[in-house]
């Protein structure tokens, strides 16, 4: 009977949504909006009999089998604070041994947009957090999941310089990464493989298994789910939705080679759907271990990490690589982004961060105005943010305010996948919020910024110029096309407001492009103008927000007319790259 190994896991980071919305009511009220008032993710959407947490351990408890788990700090916070006893279930779970710790980044900072310091120290603050707050002991071999399984060459040496022995690691397989095999031993879809670097440093990568972690939304729609558009239950059928899966695994296992690795990974919340996901997943291997097709062995990843670092295995070499895209395509502000497996997909080759590239100008300017402005750069211990929950920024010391700001800027979330207004607003308030403090702060605050600044600021407003005149376009549209629909809810007067809306943006814009232009050609950009710039971007953006109000009958209709214009173009982000030849993009 051939062997197949299982690793079983989960990355779970999604209600972070809740920690925007209090910084968005307590930085003050020259930039508090309450629009949005938020509901707790787990309040929400689970009673206190059954979060997902309680799902996860009874399917381990059930099948006898190890899970693991990765999850920001933010989301262990939050269960700690709405589900309690959930809580203190799931440090049960890992203290029995049911579910195994993967360290991911504490504030789910994407991989682009880091340091090399800054990944450690999202890492260290996730680590404090296991151990002091949930008392948890380390395993005997430490991995990392990286938010988005993204994860940069260069960064294996900071890797193995602080005890990190394995990562989870998108399959290179599957996605047409480029990279460069040093030594073929072993299959590399089906088997673990070793990543180095020119100088020698070395992890252990475990390949997920593209077909049974993003394919379950093939069985979640076979079962009658609409994962694309509503995400609502229609009549459901969870027999349908397990067959198809099972069948799914059942082809893995025939082409993965005896004892070959079949690694789940995948959004632990599956976007509002877990409730049928989990079951799935659950029900589906139950039943492939009764029909004991194969001598399937689930292993925790450092028990399995252990057995497979005396192997000889594959190595290769990469430059970067992330899972996304998926296989659904995706609809973002410049343009239709193809799935993974179209014959566009060639795109991902050359720019495999491209959902997270325009966060690197913010990056650079925020570097750049604490190495400018202050003395030392801001650090946040670990130890300091596992003890006190960041809810009312301004009453935490003001260096601890720019470090939180500065990681908060580069959330995966705020840059990647569908770069929604909401979360573009609270990119500006950071700034905005940043570049406060560093005027308060900074041995010279009324200095203008130097030729390098002015660069980057230069560069930012092209960006501003090529990201905003998209979202006003397409949000127009929208309005137009589903006030124009026979069967539409949006009457007249709702349009005009909205129309007013899109207008009061764009005249916004257009006053944040002026201040940025007159200050670079008198060569003179102070803070104060970068601070005021930040706040008008922020109140452009809360226009666009209230125009796709979650609350009016009609957001789907403008969601869709949006999508439909984005449709037919193709990504025109690369080309304007090309265009700008910036050194901070």
């Amino acid at each position: 009977m051939k062997t197949i190994h299982v690793l079983l896991g989960f990355h779970s980071h999604e209600p972070f949504w809740e920690l925007e919305h209090h910084f968005m009511n307590n930085v003050g009220a020259d930039v508090s909006y309450d629009y949005y008032p938020v509901t707790n993710y787990f309040l929400k959407n689970f009673p206190e009999s059954g979060p997902l947490h309680d799902y996860l351990l009874n399917m381990a408890y059930d099948l006898n089998i190890p899970v693991w788990l990765d999850a920001s700090n933010e989301m262990y916070e939050q269960l700690a604070t709405y589900r309690p006893q959930a809580y203190t279930r799931l440090i049960e779970g890992f203290q029995s041994g049911f579910v195994h710790s993967v360290l991911t980044h504490a504030h789910h900072v994407h991989t682009s947009l880091a340091t090399p310091f800054e990944h450690i120290q999202e890492i260290e603050s996730n680590q404090t957090f296991l151990e002091n707050r949930m008392h948890l002991s380390r395993p005997h071999h430490e991995g990392v999941f990286s938010p988005e399984a993204s994860y940069r060459n260069d960064m294996l040496k900071t890797y193995r310089e602080n005890g990190i022995d394995y990562v989870i690691f998108p399959n290179v397989e599957s996605r047409g990464t480029p990279y460069t095999v040093r030594e073929h031993v072993t299959d590399l879809e089906y088997f673990p493989y070793w990543i180095t670097d020119e100088d020698g440093n070395y992890v252990l990568a475990l390949p997920v298994n593209t077909n049974i972690s993003e394919k379950i939304w093939q069985a979640l729609e076979t079962g009658g789910l609409d994962v694309i558009q509503t995400q609502s239950e229609h009549a459901y059928d969870h027999q349908a939705a397990i067959d198809h899966y099972k069948n799914l695994i059942y082809e893995e296992c025939a082409q993965a080679p005896d004892g070959g690795l079949l690694l789940y990974a995948s959004d632990f919340e599956f976007m509002g759907l877990a409730h049928a996901a989990l079951p799935l997943i659950h029900e589906t291997w139950r039943q492939i271990y009764e029909e004991n097709r194969y001598d399937i062995r689930m292993w925790d990843p450092s028990s399995y990490v252990e057995t497979m670092s005396q192997e000889h295995l594959s190595t290769i070499s990469f430059d970067r690589v992330s899972w996304g895209p998926a296989h659904s395509p995706v609809f973002r502000f410049d343009g239709f982004y193809p799935s993974i497996d179209s014959p566009e997909a060639t795109i991902y080759q050359s720019y495999p961060f491209i959902f997270w590239r325009t966060g690197t100008i913010f990056t650079h300017l925020v570097k750049y105005l604490y190495e400018y402005f202050l003395e030392s750069p801001p650090y946040l211990k670990p130890e300091r943010h596992t003890a006190l929950p960041p809810r009312r920024f301004r009453e935490l010391p003001s260096e601890e305010q720019l470090a939180l700001h500065n990681l908060l800027l580069k959330r995966a979330c705020n840059w990647g996948w569908i770069v929604t207004e909401d979360r573009g607003r609270w990119i500006y308030v950071h700034l905005y919020e940043i570049t406060r403090l560093v005027e308060e702060h900074a041995s010279s605050p009324h200095a203008s910024l130097d030729a390098r600044g002015q660069e980057i600021v230069d560069s930012w407003r092209e960006l501003l110029r090529f990201d905003l005149s998209r979202r006003l376009e397409h949000t127009h549209h929208a309005v137009e096309q589903t006030y124009l629909d026979t069967d539409t809810s949006l009457d007249s007067a709702h349009a005009m407001h909205l129309f007013s809306l899109i207008q009061e943006a764009r005249a916004l814009a257009y006053e944040a492009f002026d201040i940025l232009s007159s200050h670079l050609d008198a060569d003179n950009v102070p803070l104060s103008s970068l601070q005021q710039v930040s706040l008008t971007l922020s109140q452009l953006l809360d226009k666009l927000t209230r125009v796709y109000d979650v609350n009016q009958p009609y957001v789907e209709r403008l969601a869709a007319h949006k999508n439909g214009h984005i449709y037919f173009e193709k990504p025109q982000l690369p080309d304007f790259l090309q265009r700008l030849d910036s050194p901070y993009l």
